[in-house]
């Protein structure tokens, strides 16, 4: 019954909070949408940045096979001369200005916009920006790759650019290191090159940007789809959850009338127990009362009879004595109530030992 009363007050003192489903599922959604919008955006571009530097930097080596396949013996003296060195000549070197024919001659045709030697020490014993020779470049990554077999390329955004034939504005590059090989395949030096990309990155940034808008359209629309389908499950939860509330109502005022029947019956049943042991009580004080009287009786019942024996002898002699038969008369009528009371005696003890009312005398 406690744990009754206990569950009806928490319903009285504790009322439901509805969890808001259609404006969690917004909110959540909409980040989500952000989220998943941003990030399918970033991976294109970081997967199609990634393919184009792959390619651009096959492109590169392709182009600098293709240019060392076409090198005439003097322009093979030229290149084993400049990589030898250790010390970077000046720009007005005759090995330079053969050097810089060369690449003229040979980027001709290609997407090659900057070109610059190394040597094996990692000087910078060409390049067409010509402030540039005689830089270390010894430690660099990339160089130290190339150096090593293997090609290394990054991409990058240019605002200025010095290339062959002049500086291009807003540019995107992707220069490679690359190694140079000898007719016997032994590395001689490094070249870094770099190929004009900003047609492809200028299409893959719009690209990316149409991903976004079409990823954002495509989950918006699922969004909305939904949406609608979570506010009608919402409304379904609103339905559920008044009934939900009618039924607890309704059994919170069951549990309190049969509460209150329970207080009723339990009141009777204290009363019915009072009324009993008040019964009992009143019987025991009665059988004790009609003990002591019938002791009483058979007290007084032993101490009359004697007296009222005697007397009803003595009055059987002097009825004999007696002259006249108006004495004996009176006498008689003496000796008939004397055992009219021994008789009512008997009577009342008889009575009293039943439980009965004892007789008046009469």
């Amino acid at each position: 019954m406690q744990s009754k009363e206990l569950g009806a007050q928490q319903v009285r003192q504790e009322p439901a909070r509805r969890f808001r489903l259609v404006r969690y599922f917004s909110i959540a959604s909409a980040v989500a949408i952000l989220v998943v919008t941003l990030g399918l955006t970033w991976l294109y571009g970081w997967k199609a940045q990634d393919a184009l530097l792959a390619h651009g930097e096959q492109k590169n080596a392709a182009q600098l096979r293709l240019i060392l396949n076409h090198l005439t013996d003097v322009d093979r003296l030229t290149l084993l001369d400049l990589t030898g060195r250790s010390v970077a000549p000046t720009a007005d070197d005759p090995a330079v200005t053969r050097m810089s024919a060369l690449t003229v001659r040979s980027v001709a045709g290609t997407s090659i916009i900057k070109f610059k030697l190394y040597s094996r020490a990692g000087l910078t014993v060409f390049s067409t920006e010509a402030k540039q020779i005689g830089e270390d470049r010894a430690t660099y990554p990339g160089f130290v790759t190339a150096l090593g077999g293997r090609a290394a390329s990054s991409m990058s955004h240019r605002d200025a650019f010095v290339a062959i034939g002049g500086t291009l504005r807003d540019v995107d590059v992707i220069g490679s290191y690359l190694p140079v090989p000898d007719d016997k395949g032994r590395i001689i030096g490094a070249v870094e090159v770099y190929d004009n990309v900003t047609p492809l990155a200028t299409a893959i940034r719009a690209a990316r940007w149409q991903v976004m808008g079409a990823t954002a359209a495509m989950l918006s629309l699922l969004y909305f789809a939904l949406l609608f389908i979570v506010d009608h499950a919402d409304s379904i939860l609103r339905d559920n959850e008044r009934a939900l509330q009618v039924e607890v109502e309704q059994r919170v005022k069951t549990a309190d009338e049969l509460k209150r029947s329970l207080q009723a019956t339990e009141a009777a049943q204290r009363a019915t127990e009072q009324a009993y042991a008040s019964a009992l009580m009143a019987r025991r004080e009665a059988e004790t009362a009609n003990n002591a009287k019938s002791e009483f009786l058979q007290t007084m019942s032993e101490s009359l009879r004697m007296p009222v024996n005697r007397s009803i002898g003595l009055l059987d002699v002097l009825t004999a004595g007696l002259p006249t038969e108006s004495q004996r008369s009176q006498v008689a009528a003496v000796r008939a109530q004397s055992i009219a009371l021994l008789d009512l005696l008997s009577e009342n003890v008889a009575r009293a030992s039943a439980g009965a009312q004892p007789l008046a005398p009469q």
